[in-house]
């Protein structure tokens, strides 16, 4: 939806910061890691999202399934 990872965007979300509060204006809208845009190119064609572990795993989980993908 932002064309960057969840973790990157949360950091901007936060208290005091430029887009504070906008995740409860969606609820589509995850601020906290696990979350990546998933890009053909210069082409976004969609995004994927883990959820289930701590941040640190869900992201590592994300990436090895990106990097799966760019391999295609």
């Amino acid at each position: 939806m932002l064309r960057q990872s969840s973790a990157e965007f949360g950091k901007i979300a936060q208290v005091g910061e430029s887009a504070f509060g906008i995740n409860v204006t969606n609820s589509r809208l995850v601020i906290f890691g696990g979350g990546f845009p998933l890009q053909n190119g210069a082409r976004m064609v969609g995004g994927i999202g883990v959820s289930g572990g701590s941040v640190a795993e869900d992201e590592e989980v994300a990436k090895v399934v990106l990097d799966a993908l760019a391999g295609l």
